[in-house]
């Protein structure tokens, strides 16, 4: 494709003025060269000016051509630089050719056009905006550069194939001219017609008044007359003179006077108008509706104003603002019209294209705006999705762990050897540790979506001192450090949440204990400020540790952020504690800081919010006596009901619950729990929230119907530790909640204190959170896990120990538990069941991971997965899998059990 461009000469472009026009002219000249040399590249182009000879091959560079057999053309991006050269010389208009792989500085791209680059990568296929360049407003357009079969020739040695986008090509249009231009004309345009009317009212009336006084006044002297003939005539002249037209008709409108702006405006000559009526200039576009009201207008004797569409003599049709009035005589009545038009033409063209700009630029806004709201709820969503996400996977870990911690405790009673009781110690203390980091997570995502509140109970603050002490005592006696606590006239009572100003004060310690190697650590509290009973308390930790270079300190408040990646592989530690620690004391209105020297140590300190609390009338209970020879001494015999469809879960809290002396009554789900409440009188009831055919809400719901029930306790056991997964068992009449993997002495404290409150009253009490125990360790040794392809024995032996009977009876067990179901897991899939298969591969999942098949574990999650989101394809691809699996797994069970049998 060809394009020869005929620009005007320099002479030319110098004499004309600069109006709009010519400036969109030539603007729009520019840019269909410009976009021409997108479309048509490969081809030939040649720009000259009447001035300029044409550009010769000859000296264009070598690089910049390529010859195809006889045919020698020019290359693309070569016109495309001449192109907008030649916009820059003749108008505003700028063009540019850019990459973000520029081989050229001139090409690099700016910030907006490197975002355009990025939007184009994305799918986008132009990009328009109005901003600053170079300190000047511009609509800016911008298309991509596509790489096409004929680019290959010159770009294939870049890496670039057909369809990929090496670049593009931005047009930047300045808008301050016609703003300008369009300014101005509006200006001079009411500058002219407000003098028009001005003049025209005034010459009238002081013309009508001079007629009457000549009428009325015969006898006026000659030389008041010629005064009077003086004024006329250069009213007559301003009108004459005047840029607006003016024109003047007898009743049947002919054309009895018209200035010279009128016959510019019209075409016509004066003789050509003289006596013609003004129908000569009627067209077929002003609206009949129009002429009405006009004319309407002036049979009343009033003047009319509107636009009325005229016909020019060459044919052409102008839009004109008219005022039209009737003239009247000494008697009232109408002798003339007279008209003052004004050619608006080119206003209303402008006017219209700026209101189609502003549209676009509306809908721009609409569409970005629209935009931002899907975004926004996409965050909304991925944030939903991240904390159920972090609600399913801390129930995932807590049910295993359940009864790691639980069958250790029982474990650690019986009758071992010190090394085996060295390995318990490692496990419990590794499981704590685990729990740790769980809770840490799971606060962190609370505090991230506000969720995390704070509780508001009294508390001994050298009853908190004291259980931190008790807490840490191991860990300073291994390390051969001390723990000073010193209070500086703090109050001994308090009101607030002694959790979790625990639970940030052992962040402090534990970290303190993990970088001190002598020397010892000291916790002081002090009064900051005090406003009646609240009390602004400061702690301050602070040890004789390895000390923090001062530019780290502020990166350590940071979630994941430690001082170094040194620091993590010889300590260990996840970077959460602190991160939680600053929210808390935020929560407690407060703030964190620190201050260290490294190789002397480091002092971490937080304030919070208190107020003064009345100490209880009752002294504390005597804490040498264990909760379980406590729930033993006063409700031995005591019959409770525990509803839990996972059989070793079943299995470790019955355990622990006959060992406090109780009789226990097992349920496998909801509907065998309420109905054996129906059948038996129970004191106690643990529930398990999720269980097959009726879970554990809607059991409560209908054991809380019952008259004798009215008041049991009703404890969920639950590793859902999130708020909103608590309420619905808060509003069925749940009391309080266990939480899995199961604390024993947590939860025998928890049982004793309802039943406690039972005991002493018949009243429903009100839901109360049990203190969570808190426990810091850096014990993480691994054990030895023998080789196998289904079964990990290091999660049998940290659950069971060394004990191979008790290995097999759980194995065996499980075995039949997983053949079960299997087998209905089946069922629900030939009837192409999804919730049915979700729910089964839930309870399979959850005993899978308990005895080390971590393997079969994995698949029932992605069934449960796919199943509850209803995706049927996903639970025929895991099926065979699963199935697989089942075997693998069942004849490796039997191999073992057998073999050691033998």
């Amino acid at each position: 494709m060809n394009i020869w461009v005929n620009t005007p000469s320099e002479t030319d472009t110098k004499n004309t003025p600069y109006t709009l026009t010519r400036f969109i002219s030539i603007a729009i000249w520019s840019a269909i060269i410009i976009w021409s040399l997108i479309c048509g590249a490969g081809s030939l182009f040649q720009i000259f000016s009447l001035n300029q000879q044409a550009v010769e091959l000859a000296r264009i560079q070598a690089q910049e051509r390529f010859t195809s057999q006889a045919l020698m053309l020019t290359n693309p991006m070569f016109m495309t630089r001449e192109a907008h050269k030649f916009s820059r010389d003749n108008s505003a208009l700028l063009g540019h050719l850019t990459s973000l792989r520029p081989k050229g500085a001139d090409n690099k791209p700016d910030s907006w056009e490197k975002k355009a680059l990025f939007l184009f990568e994305s799918g986008e296929q132009e990009v328009s905006e109005i901003s600053d360049l170079n300190g000047k407003e511009h609509l800016r357009l911008m298309r991509p550069l596509i790489t096409k079969e004929s680019c290959l020739l010159c770009h294939g040695q870049e890496g670039y194939e057909v369809g990929d986008i090496r670049g593009g090509l931005s047009v930047s249009v300045p808008l301050q001219p016609a703003r300008k231009i369009i300014q101005t004309q509006i200006i001079i345009s009411a500058v002219g017609y407000c003098l028009i009317w001005l003049l025209g009212l005034v010459g009238i009336r002081w013309t009508g008044g001079r007629i009457r006084s000549q009428v009325l006044q015969n006898e006026q002297t000659q030389l008041a007359l010629q005064e009077s003939e003086h004024k006329v005539h250069n009213l007559a002249q301003a009108i004459e003179q005047s840029p607006a037209s003016f024109v003047i008709t007898d009743l049947d409108t002919h054309i009895e006077y018209v200035n010279q702006a009128f016959c510019h405006a019209s075409g016509y000559d004066k003789e050509e108008l003289l006596g013609q009526t003004i129908n000569i200039l009627k067209s077929d576009k002003t609206s009949p509706e129009t002429y009405t009201s006009l004319w309407r207008s002036l049979a009343r004797g009033k003047p009319w104003k509107g636009e009325l569409y005229n016909r020019r003599k060459d044919g052409s049709v102008i839009v004109e603002f008219c005022s039209i009035s009737p003239l009247l005589d000494h008697n009232g009545h109408i002798t003339r019209y007279v008209a003052v038009k004004e050619d608006i033409t080119e206003k209303q063209y402008l006017s219209k294209e700026l209101e189609q700009h502003q549209h676009h630029l509306q809908e721009l806004v609409e569409e970005r705006t629209r935009e931002v709201v899907q975004e926004r709820q996409r965050a909304e969503d991925a944030n939903k999705a991240k904390t159920r996400f972090l609600s399913n996977t801390s129930h995932e870990i807590r049910t295993p762990m359940n009864a790691i911690i639980g069958l250790t405790h029982l474990l650690q009673k019986s009758d071992l050897t010190q090394d085996q009781k060295k390995k318990l110690e490692k496990i419990d203390t590794s499981a704590s540790h685990l729990l740790s980091v769980i809770n840490d997570i799971l606060d962190l995502s609370k505090i991230e979506a506000g969720k995390l509140t704070l509780e508001n109970s009294s508390f001994s603050l050298t009853e908190l001192f004291e259980h931190i002490h008790s807490l840490l005592k191991f860990q300073l006696e291994d390390k051969g450090i001390y723990l000073t606590i010193v209070n500086h006239g703090v109050p001994d009572w308090l009101q607030g949440d002694v959790v979790r100003l625990r639970q940030a004060l052992l962040n402090y310690i534990g970290n303190a204990i993990k970088f001190t190697e002598q020397g010892g650590i000291t916790l002081t509290s002090t009064i900051e400020q005090k406003k009646d009973d609240d009390y602004l308390i400061r702690f301050d930790v602070e040890d004789t540790g390895i000390g923090i270079e001062n530019s780290k300190i502020n990166d350590l408040f940071k979630p994941f952020r430690q001082a170094d990646e040194s620091t993590t592989k010889q300590y260990g530690g996840t970077g959460l504690g602190l991160a939680i620690t600053q929210n808390l004391a935020s929560l407690m209105g407060g703030q964190v800081g620190a201050s260290s020297t490294p190789g002397q140590g480091s002092t971490f300190w937080l304030t919070g919010h208190f107020k003064t609390a009345q100490a209880p009338l009752e002294g504390p209970a005597d804490k040498t006596e264990s909760c379980e020879s406590e729930l033993r001494k006063q409700f031995k015999g005591l019959p409770v009901l525990l509803a839990d469809d996972n059989e070793i879960n079943m299995e470790v809290a019955t355990e622990l619950l006959e060992d406090a002396g109780f009789i226990v009554e097992q349920a496998e789900n909801g509907r065998i729990a309420v109905e054996k409440a129906r059948a038996h009188s129970f004191e106690l009831i643990l529930m398990d929230v999720q269980m097959p055919v009726m879970d554990g809400i809607e059991a409560t719901r209908l054991i809380r119907m019952q008259p004798a029930y009215e008041n049991t306790p009703i404890l969920a056991m639950t590793a859902n530790v999130y708020k909103e997964d608590q309420e619905p068992c808060i509003e069925v009449g749940m009391n309080d909640f266990i939480p899995k993997p199961v604390d024993p002495d947590a939860m025998l404290r928890i049982i004793g204190n309802w039943l406690t409150r039972n005991k002493n009253s018949s009243a429903t009490e009100p839901l109360q959170k049990a203190p969570p125990v808190e426990t810091i360790s850096d014990n993480n040794a691994p054990g030895n896990i023998p080789d196998s392809s289904s079964i990990d024995f290091a999660a049998l032996r940290q659950t069971f120990g060394d004990n191979i009977e008790r290995q097999h009876q759980i194995l065996a067990k499980f075995m039949l538990q997983m053949k079960n179901v299997s087998d209905d897991i089946h069922t629900g899939y030939e009837a192409n069941d999804c919730e049915r298969v979700a729910f089964l591969a839930h309870k399979l999942k959850s005993s899978s991971r308990m005895v080390g098949a971590n393997h079969l574990s994995d698949i029932c999650l992605a069934m449960e997965i796919a199943g509850k989101e209803g995706n049927w394809s996903d639970i025929m691809q895991s099926y065979p899998e699963f199935e697989q699996a089942l075997r693998i797994l069942e004849q490796e069970i039997r191999t073992i059990i057998s073999s050691d049998e033998t």
